[in-house]
C-alpha cells in the first residue's frame, strides 16, 4: 500500500481549523458550565417562551454539529477519491483500492445523510422561532 504524504498533509491542513473549532467549543462549554453562577439569588419567573428558547439553542447546536460532521465526512470522501486515483496510477493491490472505495462511499453517503438532517433541523428551528414569537407577542386587548 502506498502512503501518500502529500494527500494526508492536505487533508490535515483542511481539517485542522475544523478540529480546532470543535475542540475550542467543547472546552469553552465545559468551562462556562463550571464557572457560570447566576447573579441573583432569588428565583426568577420564567419569561414567555423560555422552554422554546432552550429548545432553539439545543436545535441550533445540533445543526452546527451536523454541518461540521458533514464537512469532515466530505473531506474523507474527497481524500478517498484522490487515493483511489493514486492507487490506480501506481498499480496498487486491489484490496487497498477496495478499502478506499468503501471508505469513500461510506463517507459520502453518511455525509449526505447528515447534511439532510441539518437541513431538516433548519426547518425545525424556523418552526421553533415562529412558536417563540407567538408566545412572546403581546395580546391585543
Amino acid at each position: 500500500m502506498v502512503f501518500n504524504l502529500g494527500l494526508w498533509s492536505v487533508l490535515l491542513a483542511a481539517l485542522a481549523p475544523l478540529i480546532a473549532v470543535i475542540l475550542a467549543s467543547i472546552f469553552d462549554r465545559r468551562n462556562r458550565m463550571r464557572a457560570e453562577k447566576p447573579p441573583q439569588t432569588e428565583r426568577l419567573l420564567r419569561p414567555p417562551g423560555h422552554s422554546l428558547m432552550i429548545r432553539l439553542d439545543e436545535s441550533i447546536d445540533r445543526i452546527l454539529q451536523d454541518i461540521l460532521t458533514a464537512c469532515v465526512l466530505s473531506a474523507f470522501a474527497g481524500a478517498s477519491v484522490v487515493s483511489i486515483a493514486n492507487f490506480l496510477a501506481t498499480h496498487t493491490p486491489f484490496i487497498a483500492i477496495l478499502v478506499s472505495i468503501i471508505i469513500g462511499a461510506a463517507s459520502a453517503v453518511t455525509g449526505v445523510f447528515v447534511s439532510v438532517r441539518a437541513f431538516r433541523g433548519m426547518r425545525h428551528v424556523q418552526n421553533i422561532r415562529l412558536g417563540l414569537r407567538g408566545e412572546q407577542a403581546k395580546p391585543n386587548h
